[in-house]
């Protein structure tokens, strides 16, 4: 049964993940990419920038293509997450999936029962208004392997966060042409880690 969308925010996979009442949690910062075209937003909103990584100027059309599918696939993704939509995310991520994050305390994570603890905590006290951007993304199409890496900035309130993440994603098994953007890839393995403000030598 698809949970109903009460507003509540999710824990799991962001330590934040947000709603913004507009483009629903995901936001790209603009000028860190070569925005070469404007794709509909997965959401119903105005149109989310379609960002070519500077690193892909040779780039075919087929994988602009592919590089719009897994921009919408990857914002897709966090709103669920910061929906509480598990029937969504299930959707999107492969039940083999593998992950390091802070919640596993350092292990490498496998499967979905991990994450779906998340999706079922009672989230209604949360009430403070969040915010997300995502900067610095860089997308890479290697054949049928997607590697997503951004930085998201995460407010709540008058506080700010931000979250290092690389998200692997692999095409459909069945995927073709017409298959629609969401659910043509299935993400497999992701690592989000805090970043650190400085480097001390060993």
């Amino acid at each position: 049964k698809k949970k109903k969308n009460s507003g509540k925010m999710s824990a799991y996979d962001s330590f934040a993940a947000l709603d913004t009442g507009s483009t629903n949690g995901v936001r790209l910062q603009e000028g860190n990419e070569n925005f070469a075209s404007h794709t509909p937003s997965v959401f119903g909103t105005p149109g989310m920038p379609a960002a070519i990584s500077t690193s892909l100027n040779s780039t075919t059309m087929t994988d602009k293509s592919d590089i719009n599918d897994i921009r919408l696939s990857n914002a897709a993704l966090l709103k669920s997450i910061a929906n509480g939509d598990w029937q969504t995310y299930s959707l999107l991520v492969d039940d083999r999936i593998t992950c390091f994050e802070p919640e596993a305390c350092g292990k490498l994570v496998k499967g979905k029962l991990f994450h779906k603890h998340y999706f079922e905590l009672d989230k209604s006290s949360e009430q403070i208004q969040r915010n997300e951007t995502i900067c610095d993304e860089a997308i890479r199409i290697m054949g049928d392997t997607a590697l997503v890496t951004y930085v998201r900035l995460i407010q709540s309130g008058f506080k700010t966060i931000s979250a290092e993440e690389t998200r692997v994603w692999r095409r459909a098994p069945h995927a073709n042409s017409q298959s629609t953007a969401i659910g043509k890839w299935k993400l497999v393995h992701f690592h989000r880690s805090h970043p650190t403000s400085h480097f001390v030598p060993s």
